[in-house]
C-alpha cells in the first residue's frame, strides 16, 4: 500500500518531500476509490513538479521553520494527553468511590475518604469501596437492548446521513433516521473490531433522541438517568482487556460485559456524582478543544507556508 521513490538526484530528496506535502490535496483529487482511495502510479508519475536552482535554500529554511511549528504542536498534544489522563484520574477516583463529594458554600467538591470510611470490595481491579456502597454486577443494573438491533433493510431503515454521525459503537454507526429503533436514553458500548483493543479510542457513548444501531454495539438501558450517567463513566474507566476474546477480530460479548463487577452506591449519591462530573468535565473538555482547535491552526500555518514558498510565492532569501 505504500509507493516508495527512489530520487535520481538524491540532494533534491527534502524539496520534493516539501512539494509532496504541498501537492497532497491535489494528489487526492485524482484518486479512484472503491473500498479505499487508490492512486495510479502513471498519473502520479506525471504530477509537474516546479524546479529551481534554490531548492537546497527553500529545503534548509523549511526544516528549520518546519521544526519550529513541530515542537509548537508537539506541545501542544502534550498537553492534551495531560489533561485526557488527569480527566480520566477523576473520573476513576470519583464514581469508584475514592473520593468523596461534599457540598460547601453551594458547590460540589470533592475530599479524600478515610481509611476507616472504606470496606474491601472483594473485587481486584476495584480495591476498596465506601461501606455503604455496594458491588453488583452489570447484568443487575442494565436492561440489554442488543434483541432489538437488527439491521433493517436501507430502504425500510431510510437512507444513513453521510456526513457527521452522532454516535459511533466500533464499526458501527448510530444514527437519527427516520425509521428508528430506539428512542430512549441508552449506553452504547462496542461489541467487536479494533476499537476494543486500542485503548485511544472510545468505547462507550451516550445515545439520546431517536436512532439506530447496527450489529457491532452493545445498548444497555438503565431504570434512571442519573444512574445512566453514573455507569457511563464508570464503564468508560473498566478494563475489558481481560475479557475481550479473540486475536484476529476482538469480541465483547454479551455474557462477559454483563457479568463484570461494579461499584453502585445510593440513587443520592450517583446524582451528587453525575452532577459534580458534568461540572468538573466540561472544563476539561473545553480546554482540549481548545488545544485541538490550536493544533489545527498550526497545520494550516505550516502547510500554508509550504505550499507559498515551493510555488515561490514567498522568496527565501
Amino acid at each position: 500500500a505504500l509507493l516508495g521513490l527512489i530520487l535520481i538526484d538524491e540532494k533534491q530528496k527534502q524539496f520534493i518531500k516539501y512539494y509532496l506535502n504541498f501537492l497532497e490535496k491535489y494528489v487526492l483529487s485524482f484518486s479512484t476509490s472503491n473500498t479505499q482511495n487508490n492512486i495510479n502510479l502513471e498519473k502520479f508519475k506525471n504530477f509537474p513538479i516546479l524546479f529551481s536552482d534554490e531548492q537546497q535554500k527553500i529545503a534548509n529554511f523549511l526544516d528549520e521553520k518546519s521544526k519550529i511549528f513541530d515542537e509548537a504542536i508537539s506541545k501542544k498534544e502534550q498537553l492534551i494527553s495531560k489533561l485526557e489522563l488527569a480527566k480520566q484520574s477523576l473520573i476513576s477516583e470519583v464514581v469508584t468511590g475514592k473520593l468523596k463529594i461534599v457540598e460547601q458554600n453551594s458547590k460540589l467538591k470533592t475530599i479524600k475518604r478515610e481509611e476507616n470510611e472504606l470496606k474491601p470490595s472483594g473485587v481486584e481491579w476495584l480495591g476498596d469501596i465506601p461501606k455503604d456502597w455496594q458491588v453488583k454486577k452489570l447484568k443487575y443494573l442494565v436492561n440489554n437492548l442488543n434483541n432489538r438491533r437488527i439491521p433493517i433493510e436501507s430502504s425500510i431503515r431510510g437512507n444513513m446521513k453521510n456526513s457527521i454521525y452522532d454516535y459511533y459503537g466500533a464499526t458501527g454507526i448510530i444514527d437519527k433516521v427516520d425509521n428508528y429503533i430506539f428512542d430512549e436514553p441508552t449506553i452504547v458500548l462496542a461489541e467487536d473490531g479494533a476499537n476494543l483493543i486500542f485503548r485511544n479510542i472510545k468505547l462507550v457513548y451516550l445515545a439520546d433522541g431517536k436512532y439506530w444501531v447496527n450489529n457491532h454495539a452493545h445498548i444497555l438501558s438503565t431504570k434512571d438517568n442519573s444512574s445512566r450517567i453514573y455507569l457511563y463513566h464508570l464503564l468508560e474507566i473498566y478494563d475489558y482487556l481481560p475479557i475481550i476474546s479473540g486475536s484476529a477480530q476482538p469480541k465483547l460479548t454479551k455474557e462477559s460485559l454483563m457479568n463484570i463487577s461494579l461499584p453502585y452506591p445510593s440513587l443520592e449519591e450517583q446524582q451528587k456524582i453525575s452532577k459534580y462530573l458534568d461540572e468538573k468535565l466540561i472544563h476539561f473538555d473545553n480546554t482540549i478543544e481548545k488545544t485541538k482547535q490550536s493544533i489545527t491552526k498550526l497545520k494550516e500555518a505550516k502547510e500554508a507556508l509550504i505550499s507559498q514558498v515551493v510555488t515561490g510565492k514567498i522568496e527565501v532569501l
